[in-house]
């Protein structure tokens, strides 16, 4: 079974939270159950606490779905912002294996 991917817009803040939350939590409730979530990142080059908040929102969620989530071409944008607010750990990232 492929992966879902949830493509991350190319800025992701306070104005597109709602909406974009809205996307999301649609996309996790039609998934499989056993379905890999995978975040693409790779667009993304200005995101703000409402952005991160979402994030950290979506991997509770999964979490609490006992689904397995992926990131795809973090940015450096995202992570200097999750690292200022002390959130990076919290976003499960796990950099890719060589």
């Amino acid at each position: 079974m492929d992966a879902l991917t949830i493509k991350l817009p190319a800025e992701l803040e306070i104005s597109e939270v709602t909406q974009c939350h809205s996307d999301i939590l649609k996309q996790l409730t039609d998934c499989d159950p056993q379905q890999e979530i995978k975040i693409d990142a790779s667009d993304l080059w200005r995101i703000d606490t409402a952005g991160i908040q979402l994030l950290v929102s979506l991997v509770d969620e999964a979490s609490s779905q006992n689904k397995s989530i992926t990131w795809h071409d973090i940015t450096d944008e995202l992570k200097e912002c999750a690292t200022r607010l002390g959130l990076f750990d919290v976003l499960n990232y796990a950099a890719p294996q060589n």
